[in-house]
């Protein structure tokens, strides 16, 4: 994928890798059985140790790598700001990060530019620093382009940052406050400028921009919510499913039997279908093609699949060969990945990605 400031690790900046490459980590106190989650970001990447350490590397102009170096870091490196913290999850979608650790903190970093780390830009535009988003307990949190969402343990919602498009679900604001009329949430993911929530009796919603049918309604009809909205969902497709995602304009969700449900924009077939033969994809509907999927992974405009057999598979949009299949042609129907060996994980992000391989 793209590799313009370094964010694949390779210790170099380049155009584009278009198909893996294998990071070196030898310099590196991390084998690859410790790894416990990827993060990637608009031009950033990181690793999270069971240890709880992390190491990242990519652009920090905006310190949205938590490191007080200013300029590209083209190889992975422990990030010392977090050595102590116990991390054990990581989101981002551009230039802010956050992080949830161990204790059930939420922590964030980087820009601020709109209230996205829950203080006023008037008292912090960026911070290379971690720095406690909410006095309460976390139990995910979730990056969008210039919002962030965090799950309590009770099932709320609280977000904070930009809300052009009602992407907050509440009143405009620079602090975390809970999204209105919501609650017994157990999955929330964030896109470019909306926000989707899965409820523990198998419900969906969805608030802010529906430009492309991200939250799937009818974009005609509903081209921005401010509120959360239910999604209407194919009757027992829902069921069973564990957890929803989000790219910048397009949505899914996984089931627990590995079936992939997915709705939004398609112009690069991030759908997994043609574009010409699903022009309007707005109404979820079930992937056909790919099934037993143990894990998803949503970039801007492309998707990741990890099947239960390693396999990975890739779709959408592939300017910067984010897809690994050897070309920068868009990939409108899933195609495997050739790696070297069975994948145990991956991460998708602006327009990058990556694979744990056995």
């Amino acid at each position: 994928g793209a590799n313009s400031y370094g964010q694949l690790g390779h210790g170099r900046a380049s155009n584009e890798c278009l198909s893996p490459r294998e990071v070196d980590l030898s310099e590196l106190d991390l084998n690859l059985g410790d790894i416990v989650s990827l993060a990637a970001g608009g031009g950033h990447s990181f690793i999270v140790q069971a240890s709880g350490h992390v190491f990242g590397c990519g652009l920090n102009n905006a310190g949205q790598l938590c490191h007080q170096k200013n300029t590209e870091i083209t190889k992975f490196i422990p990030i010392d700001n977090l050595s102590d913290r116990n991390v054990i999850q990581i989101s981002s979608k551009w230039d802010s990060t956050f992080a949830l650790t161990r204790n059930h903190e939420c922590l964030g970093w980087g820009a601020n530019s709109y209230g996205q780390l829950g203080s006023p830009p008037t008292s912090l535009l960026t911070t290379r620093q971690p720095i406690t988003l909410i006095p309460y307990l976390a139990q995910q949190v979730e990056a969008g382009l210039r919002h962030c969402a965090i799950l309590t343990p009770e099932g709320y919602v609280m977000t904070s940052g930009d809300n052009r498009k009602g992407q907050l679900g509440h009143p405009p604001s620079q602090s975390f406050q809970p999204v209105c009329d919501l609650s017994n949430v157990r999955s929330v993911a964030c896109g470019q400028h909306h926000t989707l929530a899965l409820t523990a009796n198998d419900r969906l919603y969805g608030w802010g921009c529906n430009k492309f049918g991200q939250l799937g309604l009818n974009p005609e009809l509903q081209p921005n919510v401010r509120s959360p909205t239910e999604i209407p969902v194919p009757p027992g497709s829902i069921d069973g499913c564990t957890i929803v995602l989000s790219g910048w304009t397009h949505s899914a969700m996984l089931t627990g039997s590995g079936t992939v449900i997915n709705w939004g924009r398609n112009k690069y077939g991030q759908l997994g279908v043609p574009p010409e033969q699903k022009p309007n994809g707005w109404k979820p509907e079930v992937l056909e093609d790919v099934r037993k999927v143990v894990q998803l992974e949503l970039g801007s405009e492309h998707t990741l699949a990890l099947l239960e057999d390693g396999v990975v598979m890739s779709w959408g949009w592939n300017e910067h060969g984010s897809c690994g299949v050897n070309h920068t042609q868009d990939v409108t129907t899933p195609r495997s990945i050739q790696l070297s060996g069975k994948a145990m994980m991956v991460a998708a992000g602006t327009g990058h990605s990556f694979a744990v391989i056995h």
